[in-house]
């Protein structure tokens, strides 16, 4: 026998309360003769009622639910009034929305409403109360071909993207900013599925705060999520943004649905687009290299480990001095440029969040980041802090490394 899916409790008062002859409290879910979905919303109807005067609801005290998810305990309500046994009773109607996560039986646990009754012609309510409501429960069904994520079911869905480049040919250092946008009727925003972006090695990812917006237009609610990421091309090559799969099922055509927007493959040269600050770092470079010879040369410095120490030191300082004067212009990515190239004399593949794990500390992986953010933001760039950090772990660099050069010189020789 099917399970009735609304309880109507008729409970007597006496004593103190005496003078409500009697009370109703109906709950039930609404459209309960249509099929509900997994992730619909289902509504679920709370009525208190008054022979005597008027009932208001303060307070719905419900747990969570098995399976499934509710986003607002004590929402408003309104005034109400109907006939109940012959008697005219009024009192307030609340109404809860409930978001099923899986196909099955969803069960509502018992739960308890707080009611403060007013006598008629009173202006105020005498003593809250707390009335039980029985468990109520459904059958959710989950659409044929559905994958195991996270499903919506709703009227309308639409999701939308902007780059912030046209172009996909772009140089190290350069960066792009992906916004998803999705949207839909009966759904509140926060349950839209995050972007998930793949680490990739060569790219640098970071997210920003996801922005959730819950519209009403005359009763209608339209969930908004937006989404953005940033992508840093940290090295040359060629690399595949994918593709954004975003399913649903239409409760209109009863069909279940998929929206894509499509990624991008992105050709990165190893010359920045700041050929004017490339081309000089270059020039230094070279230029400080062969003076470097030079001097190596005149000094007849023999062991090959100190001439290659030393031609490091000389052509990494030069490229480190590029990074200072762009640190005092206020042009992000004309430093980062500086950064990158700065890092190709220290190592092949070089990256400057890995430099830091190695070299830094947590500040300077946070200034970092906050370097980062204000390369595809108007916020400040805060480019002196960040070089300090840069400058300190290039230090500990060093001193890193001709640690490991004295320990090498200390070892005995293998195999004598």
């Amino acid at each position: 026998m099917k399970q009735r899916l609304s309880i109507l409790l008729l409970l007597l008062f006496c004593g103190s309360h005496s003078l409500f002859a009697e009370i109703y409290v109906k709950a039930q879910i609404a459209d309960q003769d249509k099929p509900i979905w997994v992730g619909q919303r289902v509504r679920i109807k709370i009525d208190a009622l008054a022979s005597d005067g008027w009932i208001g609801i303060s307070k719905i005290n419900l747990d969570d639910i098995n399976g499934a998810l509710i986003l607002d305990r004590n929402p408003g309500g309104v005034t109400i009034s109907e006939t109940v046994d012959g008697q005219r009773c009024s009192g307030q109607r609340k109404e809860i929305f409930i978001y099923p996560q899986r196909n099955g039986k969803i069960r509502i646990p018992e739960f308890s409403i707080q009611v403060e009754p007013r006598a008629a012609g009173a202006s105020t309510t005498t003593e809250s109360i707390n009335k039980p409501v029985p468990s109520l429960s459904f059958k959710a069904q989950l659409p044929e071909g559905a994958g195991s994520g996270t499903l919506v079911s709703t009227t309308d869905l639409k999701a939308t993207q902007q780059w912030s480049l046209e172009s996909t040919e772009v140089s190290v250092g350069d960066a792009v900013e992906r916004k998803i946008r999705i949207e839909a009727d009966d759904l509140p925003g926060m349950l839209f599925q995050p972007l998930e972006v793949e680490e990739t090695e060569g790219l640098g990812i970071y997210r920003k705060q996801p922005s959730i917006e819950d519209r009403m237009n005359r009763g209608q609610l339209r969930g908004v999520r937006e989404d953005s990421v940033t992508i840093v091309f940290e090295a040359a090559g060629t690399y595949i943004i994918p593709d954004i799969s975003v399913q649903w099922f239409d409760l209109k055509s009863g069909q279940l649905k998929t929206e894509t927007l499509q990624g991008r493959t992105f050709t990165v040269q190893g010359v920045s687009a700041l050929a004017d600050e490339k081309s000089g770092s270059r020039t230094l470079t070279m230029t400080a290299g062969a003076i470097v010879l030079l001097l190596l040369l005149a000094a007849g410095l023999r062991p090959m480990i100190r001439r290659k120490r030393a031609a490091l030191q000389s052509s990494e300082w030069m490229a480190f001095q590029h990074v200072r004067r762009m640190a005092r212009k206020d042009s992000p990515k004309a430093l980062l440029n500086a950064l990158l190239q700065w890092g190709d004399q220290l190592e092949e593949g070089f990256r400057l969040d890995t430099f830091l794990q190695r070299n830094g500390d947590t500040i300077a992986l946070q200034s970092l980041e906050l370097f980062y953010q204000s390369i595809w933001s108007n916020a400040p760039a805060q480019q002196t802090a960040f070089l300090k950090s840069m400058t300190q772990a290039r230090r500990n660099y060093f001193r890193q490394l001709k640690k490991t050069a004295r320990e090498q010189k200390l070892l005995p020789p293998l195999n004598p």
